[in-house]
């Protein structure tokens, strides 16, 4: 999987699973604390978002990263050590 499928792939599973939820772009962007226009860019494939959004994204959905992210097929390897103090920082 290149760079672009998994752009799609994580696109295609936010957009699938905020429809399951019932919930409009606006509503998941409020959730997640993301701004509305940044769902809409990942779920149209244009936006390149970082690790810490996706994570807000996920948890906004009541998932885990992993489960949005094509992580079993070996593209992205998370840190969640490094996440965690990533998250520390911002408080």
């Amino acid at each position: 999987m290149d760079f672009k499928e998994a752009i799609k792939y994580i696109g295609k599973r936010i957009s699938n699973e905020r429809k399951d939820q019932g919930l409009t772009q606006k509503e998941l962007a409020i959730k997640a604390q993301v701004g509305e226009k940044v769902i809409g860019k990942i779920e149209q494939f244009k936006a390149n978002p970082t690790l810490k959004t996706l994570d807000k994204i996920a948890r906004a959905l009541g998932l885990k990263i992993e489960d949005i992210c094509p992580t079993k097929r070996g593209l992205i390897t998370i840190d969640y050590e490094a996440l965690k103090k990533l998250k520390r920082r911002e408080l």
